[in-house]
């Protein structure tokens, strides 16, 4: 019996694609270091969205994040 054309899919296919990569260690301490250092920012945008959606109700788009984190690539961070 064909299925009827009308009627979506309930689950639709999607792909995934995995990367893996070997890094030298020589790059190890440099990556973790900015690796705790996205995980801080990550942090901060998670908690003003938060605090947004309590004061708020709504969500905030990627250029009201950009005013937040403005300052990050001057202070060595990003």
């Amino acid at each position: 019996m064909p299925r009827d054309p009308s009627i979506p899919d309930p689950k639709p296919a999607t792909n995934t694609r995995v990367l893996r990569l070997r890094l030298k260690d020589k790059h190890a301490t440099v990556l973790r270091d900015r690796a705790m250092w996205v995980n801080q920012v990550w942090n901060y945008c998670n908690d003003l969205q938060q605090q947004v959606w309590k004061r708020e109700r709504r969500f905030m788009s990627g250029d009201d994040f950009a005013t937040y984190t403005k300052g990050a690539g001057k202070e060595g961070i990003l």
